[in-house]
């Protein structure tokens, strides 16, 4: 029953290259260069309409709150 354990494991894909440190994903950097200035600020632009979506339905759900001091209201 032990040997049949290996057969079920899920084959994971490979990690990423990773610069000297070890911390930065280089497949990232080699996307975000690949795109064009007008992708990239499309890109932000996406981010920052989520990043307001994010910060409107937090204010919805907790009320505004300071945005150094959480618990100061």
């Amino acid at each position: 029953m032990a040997d049949d354990v290996g057969e079920d494991r899920i084959a994971f894909p490979d990690y990423p290259p990773l610069d000297e440190t070890g911390t930065v994903d280089l497949w990232q950097i080699e996307a975000n260069l690949a795109l064009s200035a007008a992708q990239r600020m499309k890109q932000f632009d996406s981010f920052l309409e989520l990043n307001q979506a994010m910060r409107a339905a937090g204010a919805k759900h907790y009320g505004d709150l300071s945005a150094t001091d959480p618990k100061a209201a």
